[in-house]
């Protein structure tokens, strides 16, 4: 074996290596990003009395108008479920958006405070959940999906082998 044999099987591993490592992080991501997504449109709950399911993202459009006009009824869930869903899905694309790529440490950060955002923000729409499930509606798929989701943002942002492959 000549030294430029070995040096060009070196590099093809390094490369493969590579490749491995932005496939591993890269179907994480993806996946959480879905499994958002779908948290977001799925029906969260549907209501006993008339049976209509919600989901958060249409709840968002039920509260903007409560929101916007300063009604006392709903202000605080509405600014709740608002910024609930803005931090997990700025969280996920952004967690898009570094996937494959070796971020620097301000932006492994950044995300870090998003994935805990995100899940404390997960907490809460659950709290919200459980509000309304005591007030007459069932539960659906959609928080458990998004919750899904949530902790796969985590796993991504702190687990000890995807924080390595980060660093190198």
């Amino acid at each position: 074996m000549t030294t430029g044999t070995a040096s060009v099987e070196a590099t093809s591993l390094a490369e493969r290596i590579d490749r491995l490592e932005r496939l591993a992080i890269g179907w994480i991501v993806a996946l959480s990003t879905i499994c958002i997504g779908l948290g977001l449109i799925l029906p969260t709950g549907t209501d006993r009395s008339d049976e209509r399911s919600w989901s958060l993202l249409g709840l968002l459009v039920e509260f903007g108008p409560a929101v916007s006009s300063g009604d006392d009824d709903g202000v605080l869930l509405g600014v709740a479920l608002i910024v609930g869903v803005i931090v997990i899905a700025s969280t996920a694309f952004f967690g898009l958006i570094i996937a494959g790529r070796r971020p620097s440490p301000r932006a492994a950060t950044v995300f870090r405070a998003g994935a805990g955002a995100s899940a404390a923000m997960c907490l809460g729409l659950w709290m919200i959940a459980g509000f309304a499930t005591s007030n007459g509606s069932t539960l659906e798929a959609g928080m458990p999906v998004l919750t899904v989701g949530v902790l796969l943002l985590l796993v991504y942002a702190f687990a000890p082998l995807y924080v390595q492959i980060w660093k190198r």
